[in-house]
């Protein structure tokens, strides 16, 4: 697995879990977005 197939899991994970955790992630995603 390479570095970029690494992130690619885990953003497809992060994407999966917007329903629970969205307001978290518009505080800290934008920085690496």
């Amino acid at each position: 697995m390479t570095e970029n197939d690494y992130v690619s899991a885990i953003l497809a994970a992060e994407i999966g879990l917007t329903d629970l955790v969205t307001p978290i992630q518009q505080e800290v995603l934008p920085q690496t977005a």
